[in-house]
């Protein structure tokens, strides 16, 4: 049981870091950003502008990247990812409402965002609906298989809420993939040893019986 409960707050901590680090991608971190928020060819102004919102939101200053991020949407409502990362902010904030609201409108701008798709599976997991948590990351990993946290979070889904334990570990194995390290996440590494001897236990049992 104990290591039950220290499995679960190593999920907690590490879900709570990719959700920030999702987040905040603007360029770079992935196709699917880029793709939603092409930067790359606004002025360099505008730019900066979102950087400052994404630095303060970064240092945790969220009244501030709140405010930079409100007025950046107004000014330009086109881009997606700035209301995810608002989103983010009134979550902290514990205003459930109010970032529901954000991701629609992201994702009436772009249904495939990840980084929105990915955020709104995190809220509908903290309220309990499991199914819509799965549907959220279940489109992600469909629009961009490469999306990492998509898969991490669907492990973390099957794992622990819906004790699916082989999909848990499909999915766990696809994050492992998409790491980029040569062993991976040493903490998936060892949930996904445990799965595969939970998983293989039964198989075992049924062929003592049957041997007996």
């Amino acid at each position: 049981m104990s290591n039950h409960y220290s499995k679960t707050g190593m999920m907690a901590a590490l879900l709570s870091a990719l959700l920030v680090l999702s987040g905040c991608a603007m360029t770079g971190g992935s196709s699917a950003d880029e793709t939603a928020d092409p930067l790359a060819s606004v002025p360099p102004a505008t730019q900066k502008a979102y950087g400052r919102a994404l630095a303060k939101l970064e240092q945790g200053d969220d009244a501030e990247a709140a405010a930079r991020l409100e007025l950046f949407i107004a000014e330009h409502p086109g881009f997606v990812n700035p209301y995810v990362n608002l989103a983010i902010v009134r979550m902290r904030q514990q205003d459930t409402a109010a970032a529901l609201e954000l991701l629609e409108q992201a994702l009436a701008r772009d249904p495939n965002n990840v980084f929105a798709l990915n955020q709104l599976g995190l809220i509908r997991r903290q309220q309990g609906d499991f199914a819509a948590a799965a549907a959220a990351w279940q489109q992600a990993t469909v629009a961009n298989p490469d999306y990492a946290n998509a898969w991490y979070n669907l492990g973390v889904l099957n794992d622990l809420y819906l004790r699916d334990l082989p999909a848990a570990l499909q999915n766990y194995q696809a994050y492992q993939n998409l790491t980029g390290a040569v062993d991976g996440d040493p903490a998936v590494a060892r949930w996904i040893a445990d799965l595969e001897r939970r998983i293989g236990l039964p198989a075992q049992a049924a062929r003592a019986e049957l041997g007996r």
